[in-house]
């Protein structure tokens, strides 16, 4: 069972009592750059899909920030194009429109 953790953990021979010693697997952090690099990160909205984005709100009763994104797509027939623009949140999307935040 403990060579099923190599993945996770490091190993050693067995102690005098024939016992292993499991140690936290040291992180690759050149691994871990390489993956932060590719992680996209917050960018401008095109001025059309701001402005869309605007219009829709401005023309529709409240509706709860978390209810946005099945909102737009509603009215839209797409998805509201977060992760495309490197956003992980509606609030940080929104945020970057001028005319709403």
């Amino acid at each position: 069972m403990l060579f099923e953790i190599t993945d996770i953990a490091d190993l050693e021979k067995p102690t005098k009592d024939g016992e292993y010693l499991v140690f936290a697997k040291k992180q690759d952090t050149a691994g871990i750059s390489a993956a932060t690099a590719l992680i996209k990160k917050p960018t401008s909205i095109p001025e059309t899909l701001s402005l869309l984005v605007y219009r829709i709100l401005e023309g529709s009763p409240p509706v709860p920030v978390h209810q946005f994104p099945k909102f737009f797509e509603k009215i839209t027939s797409r998805e509201l194009p977060l992760i495309e623009y490197g956003f992980s949140t509606v609030e940080e999307f929104l945020a970057c429109i001028p005319e709403i935040s």
